[in-house]
């Protein structure tokens, strides 16, 4: 019995394995995931890293911007969902290619047949073969719908990426400024602990008044004060910078001093053509184009579903008698299939509706798209260009403050100066410190914000030409 199944058995065996081979060639052509830089693969942690770690990322406790953003990157979960749903995608458009394939059913059952005294035992077994060749545009339409939807999910994916780099500048260059703060707090709390201590040794002397002493000590214990909460500030942004990176709140990270010398305060480009550039190439509008297109796909084999198919159809049967003297048979049927929906209660016509529909929705989110990409540019580029302006007044206030500062110290200890003024001094050299570190933080931040809203990934080592 079993030598006539053997036949049916390698074609069913073999088909599956060659056309798995053919999807698996085909993904290999058109299914490969890119990046904004062009390549197949993410760039800066090798496997190699990867494998010394549970989390899959390595990653030192002193992080350069460089290596927060490759660190994101790669641990953040949001990119970790937006990977997953590109190899689901993938998986999808290898489902919708299948259609273009046939189909095989093996059936195989044994009969025992009593009647009266006569008992037969059989083993009947078939093959059929059905292969769709006809149907007017749907299974093009669906492989299309999902080739643009995985183009869609792929670009998602570098929006996100796009995104994530925006946070993590952010909140890298906020825990560079809280630890700005915390230097100026120091020098602040040092300088009017000095004063407290040249105010209290004029007191004891009997060539000073109380009052000064007190509002020295009143200094001393407010610049405590904001030293501490500086601290307390600075403790909160590295917690929120860890939970953008996608590692422990808790991690003990560190980050690298604000670098004066890379500060440029030119934009080449203008803010028409930022917005021109970034509506034609950023990846959440050419994300949202393909979802537009994947409807007007999905249109398409909506359409096709009312109309007739056409499948070349065949069969092959068997029917194996157990006792000697019953007599065994077989036959085979080749055809065709024509079928052409009739009536299926108006469901065609009310997906064609949603189709439709649909098409308009992802017009709209598509505008809504262009806006979003607009809008930030705006924003960024306005922020960037105020902090251009605010990093040269920060320094021309720091100097101004420093030497105002030295000119109230030495007027102090001359005993020409009072102990106010030398208070006022220190307080506006700390405070002019403080906004000159923290605008220049905003300004890298900016840069790299504007960068990432025009739809650009850059190292820190490399200018930006804007």
């Amino acid at each position: 019995m079993y030598k006539y199944l053997s036949p049916l058995l390698a074609v069913l065996v073999l088909l599956p394995l060659f056309c798995r081979a053919e999807q698996v060639s085909d993904f290999s052509r058109s299914g490969e995931v890119g990046y904004l830089d062009g390549s197949t693969k993410r760039s800066g942690i090798s496997e190699k890293k990867k494998e010394n770690f549970s989390f899959g990322c390595k990653w030192d406790e002193s992080l350069s911007i460089d290596e927060a953003l490759e660190l994101a990157l790669c641990a953040n979960p949001k990119l970790s969902q937006a990977r997953a749903n590109v190899q689901i995608q993938k998986h999808k458009l290898a489902a919708a290619k299948s259609a273009y394939l046939p189909t095989l059913y093996l059936n195989s059952e044994g009969l025992k047949d009593v009647v009266a005294s006569n008992e037969k035992s059989s083993w009947d077994s078939s093959l059929n073969i059905s292969w769709l060749l006809l149907d007017f545009g749907g299974r093009h339409g669906s492989v299309e719908e999902n080739r643009s939807l995985l183009l869609s999910a792929v670009l998602a994916q570098d929006a996100d990426s796009l995104s994530l780099v925006s946070d993590v500048s952010r909140d890298y260059f906020s825990v560079a400024a809280a630890k700005g703060v915390i230097d100026s707090s120091l020098n602040n709390e040092s300088a009017a602990k000095e004063s407290f201590l040249a105010a209290q040794a004029k007191y004891v002397a009997g060539v000073g008044a109380r009052a000064d002493l007190l509002q020295a000590q009143t200094a001393h214990s407010e610049a405590i004060l904001d030293r501490v909460r500086a601290q307390g500030n600075y403790q909160k942004a590295v917690a929120q910078l860890a939970y953008t990176l996608g590692v422990d709140p808790g991690a003990e990270i560190t980050i690298d001093t604000l670098d004066e010398s890379v500060f440029s305060d030119d934009l080449n480009k203008s803010l028409e053509l930022l917005i021109r550039e970034a509506t034609a190439l950023h990846p959440s509008v050419r994300s949202a184009r393909a979802q537009l297109e994947a409807s007007k796909f999905h249109l398409q084999t909506v359409i096709s579903e009312g109309k007739p198919s056409l499948s070349f159809v065949s069969s092959y049967s068997e029917k194996r008698y157990i006792q000697e003297n019953a007599k065994d048979f077989n036959s085979m049927e080749v055809g065709l299939k024509l079928s052409f929906p009739l009536f299926e209660g108006f469901r065609n016509n009310s997906r064609i509706s949603e189709a439709y529909e649909n098409i308009q929705l992802q017009e709209a989110l598509l505008r809504q798209a262009e806006l979003n990409v607009t809008n930030s540019i705006w924003v960024n580029y306005s922020e960037l260009k105020t902090e251009n302006e605010s990093i040269n007044i920060a320094k021309s206030l720091v100097r101004s403050a420093e030497e105002s500062s030295g000119v109230a110290k030495g007027r102090y200890r001359a005993g020409v100066g009072s102990i106010i003024e030398l208070l006022n001094a220190q307080t506006a050299l700390a405070n002019a410190n403080q906004q000159y570190v923290q605008s220049l933080a905003r300004w890298r931040a900016a840069r790299i914000r504007l960068a990432a809203s025009v739809g650009v990934l850059v190292r820190n080592d490399q200018r930006i030409s804007m």
